[in-house]
Formats: C-alpha cells, structure tokens, sequence
C-alpha cells in the first residue's frame, strides 16, 4: 500500500503518522539486523536515551539560520530507520549540514566565500527538538550569495584543514582564529581555487583524507601541505570535493551516501599517498557521497535529510571493511535523501 498524499493533513496528525512510521522502521530494522550476517553484537547496542551531555548538535539552514540542541535529546535508533523530523526552517530555507560542539564560547563559521567569523556561542540559544534556528549573522555583512559552508568549535590547540569544491586545500594554525581574528579574514581566493567545501580540525601529526562525491579519495600526511596550499586530488569531470578527516593508520572511517547508505573503512587497507594531487583510489562504491568521519567503535552517527529527517544511530551496526563496498542501509529514505553526517564523538 503507497503512502497517501498527506499534504492538507493538520501537522500534529502528520507528526503523529512520522512518529508511527518510525517505530515500525525501527522494528523493521530489528528483524532485518538480527537476521543478517552484517549483525555486529546487536542485542549490546545502546538503544536506551543517553544520560545528559554537553556535547551540542547544531542543526544549519542555507541560509544561516542555525539551531542547537543537546545531543542526549536525540533518541538512538538502529541503523535503517527512518528518523525524525527536526529543525524547522521557513519556506524561502532550506536544510544544509548538521555539527557538533561541545559548550564551548565561541564558534567559527567558515563560509563558501572562504571567509572566517567567530561567532558567540550565546547568540544560538539551546533549543529542543523541532524548533526554529536563530540568525547567525547578526551584525555580520555578508557577500552576495555568500553562506556558511561549516562551522567548528573554537580550540587552543591543532590546526585547521580546509579545501575548496574543486579540491585546493589549505592549513592554518589554531591561533590565527584567535579572539584578536579579524572578522571575515579570508582563507581562500575563490576566484582563483573555487568555492570552499568544508574544513575540519586536526591534531598536526595526522594524514588527511579527502573524499569526492564519485567515491575517489585521497590520503597524504598534513605536513606536506605548503603553507600557500596546494590540489589535493586530481578530479574527473563534474566530480567535487564531498568530504575531509584527519586519520591514522589505525584508524576507521565512516563514508556517507545520499541514497541512505553507509559504509565503515579501514585506513591500514587505504595506504597513503607520498605525494598529493593524485586521482585517488576508490573509498565506496557510490556516486554520490555527502560526507565522511573518523570515528571510534562507540560512536554515533548523525544523518540529515533534505527533507530536515535526523536519525542517529550506533556505528557499530555497520560492517568494519578494507576493501570498497556498496554499502548498507543507513537510513530508509522516501523521496528523500541525505545531504550531511557528522560523528558525534567530537573527533577533530
């Protein structure tokens, strides 16, 4: 049976049918992990509310409005489920990444202009779930078509990693977005190297890995990265840049895809380039994906929809790989699809 057209159905009813959907997604994919061999000790997973933490989903509309909200607020489900809506954004709106920060002073707001803003973390007010955003550019001028391509906490320590769509990437040290920052210090010329991607903090030992929507990525140490920047990958035509980690060889990586599915990478079966500007290797098979993350086995993964759906969910319920895979279902998706993902585990 086809789900009906719910269009003039009152939004509590509609609320109501979502949250009934979810349950039985959440049964659904109960049956289907506990009967498949990708099963990674199901009946251990955490599925109860978390206790209270600090820790702070920021939800971020394409037009800079931005909503926090405590992670313990989001309810784990297993992987497969259809989420929840969150974040309301107004019509004229729409949903564009998700972050995570701790409580921290001040955030920093990178925007596709290749500019930088520190932002008070008292102008985004904690909300619950649902809820409108409030207006991150408060006293900001910005650019036309100028928006905020991410945002990261403030930190003492490390460095920031940033590439622009067509792959430059550039390395800054933590002090240079200190509280003296010039607002709006430009960080690329997007004249010159294109729009800026996405950037992420990391520890200054790590290698860095740089995924493409087309599924290629690429791995090179940070420290061969020249101060003025340099191409990170060579791209084929119409691919881009869809995501950026620091990692080891130890450690694991979550691809995302915008259909719903996810895969978890092993970087000792991913080898390092000596060199960067190279074509890559593939990451997974997939045309489309929309965001990767370093991750622990006790993390959890945070995935948004066009649509404003969040699901959050255990990364231990997907299968530990080394070689590129499709993937698994992630999240059931109903003309839908998934445009950002963090680790809300708070890695750099």
């Amino acid at each position: 049976m086809e789900r009906p057209n719910l269009t003039n159905i009152p939004k509590p009813v509609v609320d109501y049918i979502e949250y009934l959907e979810t349950l039985i997604g959440q049964i659904k994919s109960t049956k289907t992990t506990i009967t498949t061999a990708d099963s990674l000790h199901f009946d251990a997973l955490p599925l109860k509310p978390e206790s209270p933490t600090t820790i702070q989903i920021i939800s971020v509309s394409r037009l800079g409005f931005a909503k926090r909200t405590a992670r313990h607020h989001y309810l784990p489900q297993h992987r497969g489920g259809t989420g929840n809506p969150d974040f309301q954004v107004d019509s004229v709106d729409a949903h564009a990444f998700l972050a995570v920060t701790n409580n921290s002073a001040t955030v920093l707001a990178l925007t596709n202009k290749g500019r930088v803003f520190r932002i008070p973390f008292s102008r985004l007010e904690e909300k619950g779930l649902r809820e409108p955003g409030s207006w991150l550019w408060e006293r900001i001028e910005l650019d036309n078509d100028e928006q905020v391509a991410c945002l990261l906490p403030v930190q003492a320590t490390g460095f920031i990693v940033m590439v622009t769509r067509y792959g430059r990437i550039r390395v800054l040290r933590h002090h240079l977005f200190g509280e003296h920052m010039r607002p709006g210090m430009g960080v690329f010329s997007t004249q010159e190297h294109g729009e800026l991607a996405t950037a992420c903090w990391t520890p200054g030992d790590a290698d860095i890995l740089v995924s493409t929507r087309n599924g290629m990525a690429i791995r090179f140490n940070e420290k061969i990265i020249p101060p003025p920047g340099d191409q990170a990958i060579r791209l084929s035509d119409g691919d881009e840049i869809s995501g950026l980690a620091p990692v080891y060889s130890e450690s694991d990586v979550f691809i995302a895809t915008a259909d719903g599915r996810g895969a978890l990478r092993k970087m000792s079966g991913f080898a390092p380039n000596k060199s960067m500007g190279g074509s890559g290797k593939i990451l997974i098979k997939s045309t489309h994906v929309i965001g990767i993350a370093s991750i622990r086995p006790d993390d959890h993964i945070f995935l948004l929809t066009q649509q404003g759906k969040v699901i959050r969910f255990p990364v231990d319920e997907v299968p530990l790989t080394d070689a590129p895979v499709q993937g698994v279902n992630c999240m059931t998706l109903r003309g839908d699809e998934v445009i950002s993902m963090i680790n809300s585990g708070l890695i750099a």
